[in-house]
């Protein structure tokens, strides 16, 4: 009996054992269950959470982002209008710069043209004629005094402001033609002077006595009237005037006899004739 009463608490206990087993485990593999299912809600939430935070960074970037683009744009664009507008304005000053120049040359040139015609309105003017337009030949005579061919030039200021004579030249000579005078003339051995003062209306008179010879004969005189020879005066003056610059007179005269009908008309004397460098002045 005692045996089996053991034998009957033995297998109670078993059975106790093997029916409080299993639910235990279910328990705890429940509560385990439901302990991992708890830490996952909190994690989408908390990821849920962080998405809409990110979400709303980004959008917030996104916004500052196109608000920077849109101030770039807008500064581009202000850059871009006024660089249009400076280069507006460039071209215009250029094309003011450019109208102040042409009148800035023009104003020049006007004062220039001024200051030029008051020179030559103010300046000094020297003039050089003969004293005698129409002298008689001094031919050789038979007998008794040489009579002499001198031309006698005057030098006249008929300018407005003294002139200062730095040189005076002059020759009277013989001529078998007038082609026989070089282009530019020779003053080697002309009677010279210097060193005057000529002040307006004022004038000083220089003789040129006939080379070779002052005298002429009865054939040479003839030949003059019938133009088969010439007698040719020519010189210059040089001068300064008022306003400091060099200036340069020269003269040259024929004796002309008309020939054929016109010596009823025109008396015998002397003219402008020569080469154009024996009449210029400056």
């Amino acid at each position: 009996m005692k045996w089996l009463s053991i034998t009957a608490v033995a297998v109670g206990v078993w059975v106790m054992a093997a029916y409080l087993g299993p639910p235990k485990q279910r328990v705890i593999q429940r509560s385990s269950a439901a302990g991992r299912q708890k830490p996952t809600k909190a994690s989408q939430a908390q990821q849920a959470s962080d998405a809409e935070e990110i979400r709303v960074t980004l959008a917030q970037i996104q916004q500052e982002k196109s608000q920077i683009l849109a101030a770039q744009t807008n500064a581009s664009n202000q850059d871009v209008e006024i660089q249009g507008k400076l280069v507006k304005y460039t071209r215009a000053l250029v094309w003011v710069g450019a109208l102040q120049g042409i009148v800035l040359l023009l104003t020049v040139l006007v004062l220039w043209l001024q200051a030029n015609f008051f020179r030559n309105s103010e300046r000094a003017w020297i003039v050089c004629a003969p004293d005698n337009w129409s002298p008689s030949l001094a031919v050789m005579p038979p007998a008794g005094q040489v009579p002499l061919n001198v031309f006698e030039v005057w030098v006249k200021n008929v300018g407005r402001t003294p002139a200062q004579i730095i040189g005076m030249a002059g020759k009277y000579v013989k001529l078998d033609r007038m082609e026989d005078l070089p282009s530019e003339p020779d003053y080697t051995d002309a009677n010279t002077c210097s060193g005057l003062l000529l002040v307006p209306n004022d004038s000083i008179g220089q003789r040129l006595p006939l080379r070779p010879a002052a005298t002429l004969s009865h054939e040479e005189e003839w030949k003059v009237n019938n133009a088969q020879m010439f007698l040719y005066a020519y010189g210059l003056a040089v001068y300064d005037d008022a306003f400091g610059k060099r200036r340069t007179t020269r003269w040259g005269y024929v004796y002309h006899f008309p020939q054929g009908g016109l010596v009823s008309f025109f008396k015998p004397g002397f003219q402008r004739g020569g080469p154009a460098g024996y009449n210029e002045s400056t």
